[in-house]
């Protein structure tokens, strides 16, 4: 549990990373704030559709 926390939360961090890179590079140039909402918004997206497929499936608690 531990770990698959540990792996989701370091592959969340690598996606904001990677789309920050993408957006600071992007043309026209973005505010700083757009970029930081760019940035956080699809790796989070992404992570939530994880959990509710976790918890689908029943790997989770239920509660």
């Amino acid at each position: 549990m531990i770990f698959n926390l540990t792996l989701a939360g370091l592959g969340w961090l690598g996606m904001t990373a990677l789309t920050w890179q993408l957006i600071k590079h992007a043309e026209p140039p973005v505010t700083r704030r757009q970029a930081v909402i760019g940035s956080l918004a699809w790796p989070a997206t992404v992570l939530l559709v994880l959990l509710a497929v976790l918890f689908e499936r029943g790997g989770g608690s239920g509660v």
